[in-house]
């Protein structure tokens, strides 16, 4: 729904109840107005469906350790203002899928999910595992241990919004011009550069003489400006 469409709904009372209870999250109204431009919906949705996804976060925190509730909702909610037009199944399979699929402690998706990893519950779970299978099973064949695959993703997490084939792309992209996997993994933020930007960097060291092997990669995550 656009932000608009609750100025003409006739249900004023959600509209109030529900900016209630999102300041009594603790959200302050720079927050508010990313959530009635990007996700206005949560503003008419029942406020009883709101709370209901506030307690479901609350309960992932207790659940995996964590001593401050409240904070965490704040955290999660204000880097992922979609989450209340998510289901709490579609959130609670997409995350009990991180922690199997990179043997993750309980602590370690706590911190996770309350820093870059909350964007990962907007996600469709169904594509997101998808995703990161196809991606780790290109990894595990270049002959990373499971072990360096999970600390290469978790090192990075805007890794996790990549699509299958985007992240094959590039390891391809840099794997062409001999750079060793072990060097893209001890690099992961060259994975977010575009390949047509590593394509156009990796000719213009080329025609240097600039060896990947002996200075390394991390000149191709640089800026535009650094570069």
């Amino acid at each position: 729904r656009s932000p608009e469409s609750f100025f003409r709904s006739s249900d004023s009372t959600s509209l109030e109840e529900n900016i209630k209870f999102l300041c009594s999250l603790g959200l302050l109204p720079k927050d508010l107005c990313r959530l009635l431009v990007k996700a206005p919906r949560t503003f008419t949705n029942r406020p009883e469906l709101n709370m209901q996804k506030v307690d479901f976060f609350q309960h992932v925190c207790l659940s995996l350790g964590g001593d401050n509730p409240e904070e965490f909702v704040k955290k999660v909610v204000t880097k992922n203002v979609f989450l209340f037009n998510r289901s709490t199944k579609q959130m609670k399979a997409s995350i009990e899928f991180l922690q199997a699929f990179l043997g993750l402690k309980d602590k370690e998706l706590l911190t996770l999910l309350q820093g870059n990893c909350a964007s990962i519950l907007k996600l469709s779970s169904e594509s997101f595992e998808r995703n990161l299978r196809s991606s780790k099973q290109k990894l595990r064949s270049l002959g990373c241990t499971e072990n360096e695959v999970n600390r290469f993703f978790i090192s990075y997490p805007p890794m996790f919004y990549l699509s299958s084939k985007t992240f094959i792309d590039k390891i391809d992209c840099l794997l062409r011009v001999g750079i060793d996997i072990k060097q893209i993994l001890d690099k992961p933020r060259v994975m977010y550069v575009s390949v047509d930007t590593l394509t156009n960097r990796i000719k213009e060291l080329e025609k240097i003489g600039y060896s990947f092997r002996e200075s390394g990669i991390g000149i191709l995550e640089e800026s535009a400006k650094r570069f």
